[in-house]
């Protein structure tokens, strides 16, 4: 584990969690619930979120931490906007979601200079037993940000498939991926109703 911290915001449950749980170990992990004690490894830090939000734990972040937001779009904004008064210089900040321009576009909108910003999409299940393997698509990946090298050598060294995408490239890709998927959903459905 690197020495900086890695916050995961939205870590109880999917994504989050698998992230919490094969690749973040020792992460603090935000939520507005921990459905029982062993929703999360050993060694993780749940931080449960109340209506007082953030504020408790405002000395958990530090420079040069990773902060990972995996909360459904619709939080997205009220999330980001609540934790980025805490990043400190040289954070970065990582949205995980299958959608990455709205989220990166927003952070890279509101996050003050000095911090990164470096999409994450996850290209599998959260029902996945190992990390070793698995293709995560980087988005609006900066080369010159020593941060994001960081973060993608991190998921290479625990065997992940890190590559590196632009918003567009993402964004076409996906669209193809989900109308190939919806196309072939439709005619098995046809063939079943003939």
């Amino acid at each position: 584990m690197t020495s900086r911290n890695v916050h995961i915001i939205g870590g109880a449950g999917g994504i989050g969690r698998w992230f919490a749980t094969h690749v973040f170990p020792d992460s603090y992990v935000y939520d507005v619930r921990f459905p029982n004690s062993d929703v999360l490894p050993r060694g993780a830090r749940p931080c449960l979120l109340t209506k007082e939000g953030y504020a408790p734990y405002s000395n958990h972040f530090c420079q040069a931490d990773w902060v990972l937001i995996s909360t459904p779009l619709t939080v997205f904004e009220q999330t980001a906007t609540a934790i980025i008064p805490l990043l400190k210089e040289g954070s970065l900040i990582v949205p995980l979601s299958s959608v990455q321009r709205e989220p990166v576009e927003f952070l890279r909108a509101n996050i003050p200079a000095g911090r990164s910003v470096c999409g994450c999409h996850p290209l599998f299940g959260h029902t996945l037993s190992s990390a070793v393997g698995q293709i995560v698509a980087l988005t609006d990946f900066d080369e010159r940000s020593t941060q994001q090298q960081r973060f993608r050598a991190t998921l290479a060294e625990r065997g992940m498939i890190p590559t590196a995408l632009s918003l567009s490239e993402h964004e076409l890709y996906m669209a193809h991926v989900q109308a190939l998927t919806h196309f072939c959903l439709l005619g098995f459905a046809a063939t079943l109703g003939r």
